[in-house]
């Protein structure tokens, strides 16, 4: 088969394959106004001891590998992908940010 009939065939190969799987690639990713603050009553924040305001000041959210700053006081956290935590903050899996 020719370069021409390959990139054809692969085409629509992908065209056959691809559309049951494009939902996934669409979906829409939670931004930072739709996600709530974890409470510290929260099941998963207290399986995790977390705490709004750090008992420790070496040991941050901010300073955190798992977090992403989204504001000055607010971030996200891999460990509660759906809540928002505080930059304050802190939980028993706290791990220094590389760098």
């Amino acid at each position: 088969m020719d370069k021409d009939k390959r990139t054809l065939a692969a085409t629509i190969a992908g065209g056959v394959v691809l559309p049951p799987f494009s939902g996934l690639l669409l979906t829409r990713s939670v931004s930072a106004a739709d996600r709530a603050k974890l409470s510290p009553d929260d099941p998963a924040a207290k399986a995790l001891l977390y705490a709004q305001v750090s008992s420790d000041a070496n040991k941050l959210c901010a300073g955190c590998q798992f977090y992403t700053a989204v504001d000055n006081e607010w971030g996200s956290c891999v460990l509660f992908p759906d809540r928002l935590v505080s930059a304050t903050g802190a939980c028993n899996s706290w791990f220094k940010r590389a760098g």
